[in-house]
């Protein structure tokens, strides 16, 4: 960075303060590219953008930022909240450079327990509450929410069909035999006992398990004095349940009914988030987060652009615990409580419980980020020598590996995965469905060309890989090479063969210098192992969902004398293809518009016809 550019950068900015008044808003820079460097809020514009101007004042990061800056864009707010949510959703959107970063935002599962129908369902539900239900969560992970609900299944027996399957059964199906479904979609229940199991289960998701427990006791000896045993058996599994997962729980805080915990650890330039969700007083699981921040950052203001991005489009408890201070904590308050629709406090707790539920949720932090520095560092390590071996001249930031999948010529695919310092880059992976014009399906070598030539055509060049690998012999790689050369695309190639025998540890290396024989000991070798497993994972999971969606529906659009409104029908009321293929003649026919003569058919087409692998 030299001092030219930087009083360049200086001299743009102080032009724009100029035309600049005392509102609140949104400020932009971008660099000559139109890149996105940074977005910033501010409750007076012109007051915040001439500290930029100061140059010898910032520190080293912000110095870089302003002499990239060629044009800056504002937006005015009425209030300096308003700004604030703006500057948030921007980063989402933009991901600006010198930005604090959630890279990771999924949505959380929750559980719901429907209305409108006699008979409730327990369904799995991601992304924020739309569905007309009772909503349980967010858990922290599919792991948690899965594990939730198998233990609602087992010991409530609500049923998880859709309402479609419900209403085509006419006998019971597998979850009642197993034991997690009590069969209301065939009388097995009456609609007064089921309707207790579903107010049962609610009250443990809210966590009134003391009222739970004195009524399934009430329940139980009720049951036993009219001699109804197998109904008793059920209120005392259901109390066994309930007093072994009391037993397991830890004695919360009572502000932990409606709360999560948000603990930062920093080392090293980087930074992991723990954050820890509490829910009618029960621990729905914890997950941890690693933003990405400018080196230099501290702690607290890490937090605060992170919990900011964190809400956006998520449930908001009542009580928010935080590890440090946060330097706007009103301003984020005022926020919060505006997308909530209702009081939200954040606090930084200094004693009891609160304090040392946030110790343990630091020393996970910690664990946490020293598990993925460690596994970086030997990613980092093994991408280093891999560039050593091959004489590359600079780091291996972003390696892709190709792989081709197909059967006998069927649904042939090429896919594309992404290994970096960091790890695999899963949202970087790539499918490419190939096309007849690639010559004969199954043609290996003309899969190859119509994959590079679809992934370097001109205007398809954004991030560039420092590394290409090809999962084969010499006679891929000469392919590639040729594809490559008649674009005019340099890039450092390699492929990758198991050699002749196809066993794992005697893969060699194949470049335009010769071939390279690793030792079988030799880490490195386990590496090379390990990047092209996940090229096979995910190239035969590709497949593999192409062949069954394609196998699915051309069995199904075979059937004869069934148009399109008749399976358009037969989807909707039995909910599945594989439901319809299983239905009796006389659960067919009970769809609307099926014949007993057309239900005939279907029932005989299925039994004879073709069936799945």
């Amino acid at each position: 960075m030299g001092m030219t550019s930087l009083n360049k950068g200086a001299d743009i900015i102080r032009g724009y303060v100029k035309t600049l008044g005392m509102e609140p808003g949104v400020y932009r820079m971008l660099s000559q590219n139109q890149d996105v460097l940074y977005v910033g809020k501010a409750k007076h514009l012109k007051n915040r953008v001439v500290n930029y101007t100061q140059v010898n004042a910032l520190p080293h990061r912000l110095q870089r930022m302003v002499a990239l800056t060629h044009t800056m864009e504002f937006i005015i707010t009425a209030t300096e909240e308003e700004a604030l949510l703006l500057e948030l959703q921007l980063i989402k959107k933009l991901k600006p450079r010198f930005n604090i970063l959630l890279k990771d935002d999924k949505s959380f599962p929750y559980l719901v327990i429907t209305k409108n129908h006699p008979a409730p369902r327990l369904l799995k539900y991601r992304g924020m509450p739309k569905e007309d239900g009772s909503y349980f969560g967010p858990f922290a992970s599919t792991k948690a929410v899965n594990e939730t609900q198998q233990f609602l299944s087992q010991v409530f027996r609500l049923r998880t069909c859709s309402d479609s399957v419900f209403k085509a059964r006419t006998r019971p199906c597998l979850e009642y035999h197993i034991k997690r479904c009590a069969a209301p979609c065939v009388n097995y229940i009456s609609p007064g006992d089921y309707q207790k199991s579903v107010q049962q289960a609610k009250e443990f998701l809210l966590g009134k398990n003391r009222h739970l427990q004195q009524e399934l006791e009430a329940l139980m000896q009720e049951a036993s004095a009219e001699e109804a045993f197998e109904k008793a058996v059920i209120y005392r599994d259901r109390l066994l349940a309930l007093n072994k997962v009391q037993s397991q729980s830890q004695d919360l805080h009572p502000t932990l009914r409606s709360a999560d915990i948000f603990a930062a650890f920093q080392q090293n330039g980087q930074t992991c988030i723990q954050v820890f969700f509490y829910r009618n007083g029960t621990s729905y699981g914890n997950k941890s987060y690693f933003p990405q921040h400018p080196t230099g950052e501290e702690t607290g203001p890490i937090l605060q652009s992170f919990m900011g991005q964190f809400y956006q489009g998520k449930g908001i408890p009542e009580y928010i615990y935080v590890s440090h201070d946060i330097p706007e904590l009103s301003l984020l308050e005022a926020l919060l409580e505006k997308l909530r629709g209702a009081k939200v406090v954040i606090k930084n707790p200094q004693r009891g419980t609160l304090f040392r539920l946030i110790g343990q949720a630091m020393n996970n932090a910690n664990l946490a980020l020293a598990r993925r520095q460690a596994q970086h560092m030997e990613q980092r390590r093994f991408l280093g020598q891999l560039q050593t071996l091959l004489g590359i001249s600079h780091a291996l930031e972003r390696v892709e590996v190709y792989d081709n999948s197909h059967l006998q010529g069927t649904n042939p695919f090429g896919t594309l995965i992404v290994a970096t310092p960091d790890g695999f880059d899963k949202k970087s992976y790539r499918k490419f469905s190939i096309r007849s014009e690639s010559g004969p399906l199954g043609d290996d070598y003309g899969m190859m060309r119509e994959v590079f030539t679809r992934r370097f055509k001109p205007g398809n060049q954004n991030a560039f890989p420092d590394l290409v690998i090809v999962d084969g012999g010499r006679g891929q790689f000469n392919v590639v090479q040729e594809t490559l050369r008649a674009m005019d695309v340099k890039v450092n190639l390699v492929a990758i063969g198991k050699g002749p025998d196809r066993h794992a540890g005697e893969e060699k290396i194949y470049t335009k210098e010769g071939v390279i024989a690793l030792e079988k000991t030799d880490p490195l070798q386990f590496f090379i192992q390990r990047i092209r497993d996940e090229a096979h994972r995910f190239a035969i999971g590709t497949h593999r969902a192409k062949r069954l969606k394609t196998m699915t529906s051309s069995t199904f659009n075979d059937i004869p004398g069934v148009g399109p409104k008749r399976k358009k029908v037969l989807l909707n009321y039995f909910g599945s293809y594989r439901d319809i293929r299983s239905a009796t003649v006389e659960e067919l026919v009970k769809a609307p518009g099926i014949s007993r003569k057309m239900a005939q058919d279907i029932f005989d087409y299925f039994q004879t016809g073709p069936q799945e692998e």
